[in-house]
């Protein structure tokens, strides 16, 4: 496999196959009727606006990809200045500023519906706990954390109702995610999110600021849960490395590690059903996408089929493909549509399967009967085709 930097990354748009895709997912990503249709938030325009002219989300989309395809051949540096000029009136730092409301909008639902479908299942295999430790490296602005205990309050307030509906309550809340359970969550990154205005203020979420993208600031084994999101690929295979041992470190023995990561794969299925047909990738694929547990993620609507479309096109690619798309996505939406000028760019998506084992090789058990294929989902509109994947540190007994 031919490897990607950002200076040849635009490249990969001179391919057929990942041109088209990419275009999709792009227009995808301009949508705004999931809001005003399936959300129903007021005042949410139907359409895109370029420099003051309504276009369509496809138009935009097409019209990105060909600009930055004409420019494909120049220096990375001239092409992006060149795309910031063109796409950027009255110097704004982003192209879709007079839309920035409906990005934040997405980025609110998305912490607050896919992030915690994918978690809180996590969270309920811990029902017998009293205190819960939980860290999310990598945290960005933290609002998964934020969401979490939030949550968590209100229903341990439901817990203890003692009205007439009491027994209801307690059902209704524990469905989302567990009541009984004291959770206390820190936030990792190597960037400090945490602004004058934003300082967490809540004393069950603290704080803590990563010296290098492979670095936990957490003791040995005092967490019970540990997340990333979306971080892996941004790290060197040896940093790849570091990372694993320091999630088995920080672990307590029985604790989980959640990695939410984009997929990438030639196999039909995970290795410990190769040879199950009900379990190949596609179907898993087709079940996320109509199970009524992930209706959140996958909603009800015009979007949905588009998205189903996109993601077993995704699947259908030769495994170079799917990491051009991969690595194309990730670049725009950091470097091309938010400038983020100290973001690392290596490109190291691994097959599904070496990750697997990378973190077998650590001492950590993959729970493949809690693998889920996200897919390209409506709600991570701005996400790449992503998977969840499930390790367990075990008990000493169990060594």
């Amino acid at each position: 496999m031919k490897s990607l930097t950002p200076e040849n990354i635009l490249q990969v748009l001179k391919k057929d196959n990942v041109r088209h895709i990419l275009t999709r997912m792009m227009s995808h990503r301009f949508r705004t009727d999931i809001l005003s249709n399936y959300y129903k938030f007021k005042n949410i325009t139907q359409t895109i606006s370029y420099h003051g002219i309504p276009v369509t989300p496809n138009y935009l989309a097409e019209l990105e990809i060909s600009f930055l395809l004409k420019y494909a051949d120049l220096p990375i540096d001239v092409v992006s200045q060149k795309f910031w000029d063109a796409m950027s009136p009255n110097d704004n730092n982003n192209h879709l500023q007079d839309h920035l409301e409906f990005e934040d909008k997405y980025s609110e639902i998305s912490a607050l519906v896919s992030d915690m479908v994918i978690i809180s299942p996590v969270i309920k295999l811990f029902a017998n706990r009293k205190h819960l430790d939980v860290v999310d490296v990598g945290s960005g602005k933290g609002n998964l954390g934020k969401m979490v205990v939030a949550i968590n309050e209100i229903n341990q307030s439901a817990f203890k109702d003692t009205s007439d509906y009491a027994f209801i309550n307690k059902v209704l809340h524990t469905i989302d995610v567990l009541s009984s359970v004291q959770i206390n969550f820190l936030n990792t990154d190597v960037y400090d999110w945490q602004d004058k205005e934003n300082k967490l203020s809540n004393s069950k979420i603290k704080f803590e600021i990563q010296k290098n993208a492979f670095d936990i600031p957490a003791p040995n084994v005092s967490q019970d849960i540990a997340i990333t999101k979306w971080c892996f690929h941004h790290m060197s295979k040896s940093q790849m490395l570091a990372q694993t041992k320091n999630l088995y470190r920080v672990l307590k023995p029985g604790g989980i590690s959640v990695v939410i990561e984009g997929f990438m794969t030639k196999q039909h299925s995970l290795p410990e059903y190769v040879n199950d047909t009900s379990l190949t990738f596609k179907k898993q694929l087709w079940n996320t996408c109509n199970q009524l547990s992930y209706i959140d993620i996958w909603p009800e609507g015009p979007w949905k089929k588009e998205c189903i479309q996109i993601s077993e096109d995704y699947l259908n690619l030769p495994i170079e493909e799917q990491h051009d798309v991969l690595s194309f996505e990730d670049f725009f939406g950091h470097h091309l549509l938010n400038k983020r000028s100290t973001m690392p760019f290596p490109f190291t998506y691994i097959e599904a399967d070496e990750l697997i084992n990378m973190f077998k090789q650590e001492g950590f058990t993959h729970e493949a009967h809690n693998f889920l294929i996200i897919g390209s989902a409506p709600i991570i509109r701005r996400g790449p085709f992503s998977a969840r994947y499930i390790f367990r540190k075990p008990y000493p007994h169990e060594q």
